[in-house]
């Protein structure tokens, strides 16, 4: 089975060893078009004020072939997914980021996970006191996923009993994560980015705000992601705990997730 999964990398940052070393693995430049080259060795990726320094070679970029990489500031990582769809004929499809990975996910796990299941998701994130709802509208504006379920309605009526469900769960796959069968990963795909461009034209808060809020696409599609999972029920999905690369703060956000669901603080920045 060929596999092809991009790690979407926008920054300079070190990639893990047990990605950089696995054939399935491809480091990619998201938003390319918008930001100065970077370039990578190994597991190191640099974006270098003159001349790249010996060995390290320009990374393989989203706006390369059939690309949306203009539209990263609002997309995020997405751009990135759009540049698989479309320029890949890999067997079996997937995404993760350059400071959050599936654990223990190499290609020959991935070829025997996926000769009985459909789909490698992340483990639940559990909101507990929230649903996706809520918690979307408190610490961001519920004005999205409230257009979202308006395009759901016009576009894929059949979608809507799925999306109603999805907002009123208390728990997530989320992240943008995902490695699928390549049937079920173009399906999906058609599916948000139909969604996600007709929403763009829609006036909603945010689109023309500060950098963390234009990012609001690639947070309403982490919702979409589980109305998809949800109306397709019939496929075989299986859960992979995530891995950080990144130390998370627990006691800022849980005391921003706090502070957004008891005093109506937004989020102003990324956690």
């Amino acid at each position: 089975m060929t596999v092809e999964i991009i790690i979407a990398i926008h920054k300079p940052c070190a990639i893990p060893q047990e990605l950089a070393s696995d054939g399935a693995y491809i480091p990619l430049f998201v938003g390319a078009s918008n930001s100065k080259p970077l370039f990578i060795k190994g597991t190191e990726v640099i974006r270098p004020e003159g001349e790249a320094p010996s060995g390290f070679s320009p990374m393989r970029r989203d706006d390369s072939g059939v690309n949306i990489s203009e539209r990263n500031p609002g997309f995020c990582e997405l751009t990135g997914l759009y540049w698989l769809c479309k320029n890949s004929s890999a067997e079996a499809l997937g995404l993760v980021h350059y400071r959050r990975y599936f654990k223990e996910l190499s290609k020959d796990r991935i070829e025997k996970l996926l000769l009985t299941h459909d789909a490698i998701v992340p483990g639940k994130r559990r909101y507990y006191i929230e649903t996706l709802y809520s918690h979307y509208a408190n610490t961001l504006d519920g004005a999205h996923l409230d257009e979202a379920l308006s395009v759901i309605r016009e576009r894929h009526p059949e979608y809507e009993h799925a999306a109603v469900e999805v907002y009123n769960r208390t728990w997530g796959y989320m992240f943008n994560m995902l490695v699928m069968k390549r049937d079920s990963f173009l399906k999906y795909c058609d599916f948000l980015f139909d969604i996600l461009f007709e929403l763009e034209k829609r006036p909603l808060p945010g689109q023309n705000g500060s950098a963390f809020e234009r990012r609001l696409y690639g947070r309403v599609s982490e919702i979409l992601f589980n109305v998809w999972l949800e109306k397709h029920k019939d496929l075989s999905i299986v859960e992979i705990p995530v891995k950080s690369t990144e130390r998370v703060n627990w006691l800022k956000k849980g005391s921003a997730f706090l502070s957004a669901k008891f005093f109506k603080k937004k989020y102003k920045e990324s956690f």
